[in-house]
């Protein structure tokens, strides 16, 4: 039996243990020079952790951020960094109860108060690298982005306050307004039947009773005059305030305010001395206004001080003057601001009992 030609096979010889082993530890160098090379460039602090929760490397990031050096992190346990400033009870719940029930727990956010950095607010990340027996520990600084939160938030909380208020006194000025006007309908048929009584239409009337009828009708004019003053505050807290020009007579509109008064001048014992030319002063301005200000300050005056009460109308080189003197206590300098709030009064008392004393209660300018 005659026998074929046997194939022949080749094998390369078997590489030396040694080599094998150099060109193992040459790739796992090249491996962690790449992954040096990729903690180094991560922006957010990075910590590396044995499975006991020691630091193994941590990148730049973290030295930067938390004003730390190697000396004090590498080798290292992880609450003992900073002095113990690490030591924060979310921080072991995470690594020593989340962590280990699971490979890996992300966006836990932890708020601690360093005593280096002050207060930080945290969000972590970890990752359990089972095979390389290493815990990899991402730490980003959300603390300016709660403080922005936090204030949008306040800013947000502020114009809704500032609506509200702004809704509340709208309904308040308007339920002003209503009842100002439900309060001056009545009001106009006292007055309006005052008049009429005073006239003696509906009948003759003696002395004394035309007296108390001049009282009731000037009493009512004032009582007028005050929801009128709640009608402009409404409608200026509202934007509706209008002013009408048109030529007013001074002179006519203080003595006006000066017999509208005279119950109250009566009722608080005070005296009313008016001084005007003897010709009329005519002024382009609001009359209602014009009134309402020398009512003011001429009532103001008979009901916070002592008898008698001065009130001079004067021209001067085409300006027209509207003075008050009273003997009240006056108002202190570092308080007269408060004269232009709505309602307000220096105390709650009603009367000002005080030694006379010459001062100027307020003043109305305008062109003649």
């Amino acid at each position: 039996m005659r026998e074929g030609p046997q194939s022949e096979q080749t094998a390369e010889p078997a590489e030396p243990a040694s080599r094998g082993r150099e060109r193992l530890e040459e790739e796992l160098r090249e491996a962690g020079i790449a992954a040096a090379d990729i903690v180094e460039t991560l922006h957010d602090p990075l910590v590396v952790l044995t499975p006991d929760l020691r630091v193994q490397v941590v990148n730049p990031a973290f030295y930067q951020h938390f004003q730390a050096s190697p000396e004090e992190t590498t080798g290292r346990l992880i609450y003992e960094l900073g002095n113990g400033q690490w030591d924060i009870p979310k921080l072991h719940t995470l690594l020593e109860e989340i962590l280990p029930e699971n490979d890996s727990f992300d966006g836990y956010e932890v708020a601690h108060e360093f005593e280096d950095l002050g207060w930080r607010v945290m969000l972590l990340n970890a990752r359990r690298l089972d095979d390389l027996q290493l815990i990899l520990l991402v730490i980003g600084d959300i603390t300016d982005r709660e403080q922005v939160e936090a204030l949008r938030a306040a800013k947000e909380e502020a114009e809704e306050a500032r609506k509200k208020a702004e809704e509340a006194s709208l309904a308040k000025s308007q339920f002003l307004g209503t009842m100002s006007h439900e309060l001056r309908t009545p009001l106009n048929g006292v007055i309006g039947l005052a008049e009429l009584l005073e006239t003696e239409v509906l009948g003759p009337t003696t002395a004394r009773q035309k007296e108390s009828l001049s009282r009731i009708r000037r009493s009512a004019w004032h009582l007028a005059r005050i929801i009128d003053e709640i009608l402009s505050y409404a409608h200026s807290e509202t934007g509706k305030t209008e002013v009408q020009r048109e030529r007013v007579a001074v002179t006519q509109v203080v003595r006006n305010v000066v017999d509208m008064l005279e119950p109250v001048s009566d009722e608080h014992e005070v005296r009313l001395r008016l001084t005007v030319p003897d010709k009329p002063v005519f002024v382009r301005t609001d009359r209602e206004k014009l009134t309402q200000i020398v009512t003011n300050l001429v009532d103001n005056a008979l009901r916070f001080s002592a008898s008698p009460v001065y009130i001079r109308l004067s021209v001067d080189d085409h300006w027209i003057q509207v003075s008050v003197e009273d003997t009240g206590p006056g108002i202190p300098a570092d308080r007269q601001e408060e004269i232009f709030e709505p309602f307000s009064q220096l105390d709650a008392s009603t009367t000002r009992p005080a030694p006379r004393r010459r001062h100027r209660g307020g003043e109305r300018r305008g062109r003649g």
